[in-house]
């Protein structure tokens, strides 16, 4: 065999794994290894007390636009994106794909919230983050209070969770772009609403963002993703 031919067969196999395996890979890169070092570089921060250097700043800006309007809206969000709102959710979610026999992406919802919950719960006891100091509530509202650490934000977790479960579930579909900016908009929105709120700080939230899509990605890759068609003889 010629140098040429050897050398147009390589091409041919690694075009053929890459059509294959590349989507995966990228997935893997982009939605798994980069969130998951991000989140670590944000936590090593935190841990070292060195904080992130945008917190005040975008803090104190949102906090000079308070407005009564926009308090009800950040409120209601913050209501809507807790645990028992989007626990329900979540819960109706896992029954209507189980009554549809869809086990896999039933499995990738109660999995990936669940696991996002915990994974929140675990960061705020390891770190012990204190919520900011400007905080006060505007309304009674028992969410808020339930703990007094804030990274990661758990309101932030939840919502990218269930924004990345969706995307995952609906990409192969002709709704995977309303999912990307309905999801990425219910994430970004809640995120806003608890820094907004004085609840978080920005690095809380982005930690929470992160950990959720690696966590999530990260289930997706290692089983609940849809089984792959068995290729077609010719």
């Amino acid at each position: 065999m010629t140098a040429d031919g050897s050398l147009f067969r390589l091409e041919h196999t690694a075009a053929r794994w890459l059509r294959r395996r590349g989507p995966g890979v990228v997935l893997f890169a982009v939605g798994w290894a980069l969130p998951w070092l991000a989140f670590i570089s944000l936590a090593e921060d935190i841990w070292d007390k060195e904080g992130f250097p945008p917190d005040q700043k975008l803090l104190a800006w949102l906090q000079a636009h308070r407005h009564p309007a926009l308090d009800e809206v950040a409120v209601l969000l913050s209501r809507l994106g807790g645990m028992e709102g989007t626990g329900s959710f979540g819960l109706g979610l896992i029954g209507g794909l189980l009554l549809a026999g869809r086990r896999r992406p039933a499995g990738l919802v109660g999995a990936g919230l669940g696991g996002a919950w915990l994974l929140q719960l675990a960061g705020k006891a390891l770190l012990q983050r204190r919520r900011p100091e400007e905080w006060s509530p505007l309304v009674e509202e028992p969410l808020i209070p339930a703990t007094v650490y804030s990274f990661p934000s758990g309101h932030a977790m939840a919502a990218a969770a269930l924004a990345a479960t969706g995307i995952l579930l609906l990409w192969p579909s002709r709704w995977r772009w309303p999912m990307v900016g309905l999801g990425t908009g219910w994430a970004g929105a809640m995120g806003v609403a608890r820094v907004y709120l004085g609840a978080h700080y920005p690095s809380d939230v982005l930690a929470g963002w992160l950990g959720s899509v690696g966590w999530v990605v990260g289930l997706y890759l290692l089983g609940f993703h849809p089984p792959r068609e068995a290729p077609r003889r010719q």
